[in-house]
């Protein structure tokens, strides 16, 4: 048996990752959504089995899960967060107002920023502090985030 703390966070992780409820999960598995909670929460050891089952349903290796040598690996941030840059007012008069581009925040800090206006182009930054230094335009234009903090909603 796993009972791992590492080993409950990347599962915990790989879920929202999925976008999955823990009913979800359970019900791929034919478990009740207790026995995930508790597994997520390591209050519930991990089998085998069960590790072998949720890599399937993760579509992960199981030494992913487990890491090379049998052991839970350290845990990875896998969320990415997407926003959106919205602008009230146009200085320069080319990108315009309202929604003007979209993005994905990677785990580590990194930006991706397409813009949907006229002249549409793809960046990438290294944070989104350079985004808003780059393109804020002294307040005009703010990050709107779409994806905030799933994982307490989707707790059910």
């Amino acid at each position: 048996m796993i009972t791992d703390e590492t080993l409950a966070w990347r599962l915990r992780q790989y879920r929202v990752q999925a976008r999955m409820k823990q009913e979800d999960i359970a019900k791929i598995l034919g478990m009740n959504a207790t026995a995930i909670t508790k597994i997520e929460s390591n209050q519930r050891k991990v089998s085998a089995r069960e590790v072998s089952l949720f890599a399937t349903a993760y579509n992960v290796p199981i030494e992913v899960l487990l890491g090379k040598d049998g052991q839970p690996a350290e845990p990875v941030n896998l969320e990415l967060k997407r926003f959106y840059l919205e602008r009230t007012l146009d200085p320069v008069g080319i990108s315009g107002t309202g929604v003007i581009a979209e993005g994905v925040v990677f785990s580590t800090g990194k930006v991706v920023l397409q813009w949907l206006t006229e002249y549409q182009s793809i960046g990438i930054y290294d944070s989104i502090s350079d985004v808003l230094s780059i393109h804020g335009h002294n307040g005009t234009t703010s990050v709107v985030v779409i994806d905030v903090d799933q994982e307490d909603s989707e707790e059910g």
